[in-house]
């Protein structure tokens, strides 16, 4: 048996969590994008995680987590460009009820209302194209370029086609 002190997540954690609108832990810590995939890195481009803000570990992990995180604000600064998803969402304003539906499950904080020209915008270098506006919306007036209705359907009708086990009716 190993006994250790328990770490309890600061309470600026929360107030930082805010400040950077950014998503916390169960436990309080600042929640990381993917764990395995993009563990230093928040939902948001730019933002890079450290330490025990992340979750209790070992000085040796808070130093190599601290590098890689240093590495990637270097890389991310000392371009040229700031470079954002290829592909974003959009909004079809005729079919909008302006419900802001896609605007609160937005979970990189890209869709905001515009209540002088009630509108959704959006922005372009936040929005990480996931999709979840366009399930989201009930009225088809979310979508992410390239991925409409009628291009889903050609992919899936596509993709059936060349299957083996692809049935005719006719």
């Amino acid at each position: 048996m190993v006994l250790s002190t328990g770490v309890d997540p600061e309470e600026s954690n929360k107030r930082l969590a805010d400040a950077f609108n950014v998503s916390l832990t169960e436990d309080g810590f600042l929640a990381e994008a993917d764990s395995k995939w993009r563990p230093i890195e928040f939902q948001k481009v730019g933002l890079y995680l450290a330490g025990t803000a992340h979750s209790p570990m070992p000085l040796k992990s808070v130093i190599l987590q601290a590098e890689a995180a240093a590495q990637k604000a270097y890389t991310y600064l000392s371009g040229r460009a700031v470079h954002t998803a290829a592909v974003t969402s959009t909004v079809k304003d005729a079919l909008c009820v302006r419900c802001q539906r896609c605007v609160n499950i937005c979970p990189y904080g890209a869709r905001s209302y515009n209540e002088a020209d009630k509108c959704i915008d959006i922005d372009a270098a936040a929005c990480q194209a996931c999709g979840l506006c366009a399930a989201e919306c009930q009225n088809n007036a979310a979508e992410v370029r390239g991925w409409s209705d009628k291009q889903l359907m050609a992919a899936i009708d596509a993709k059936l086609m060349d299957s083996p086990l692809s049935l005719t009716v006719g």
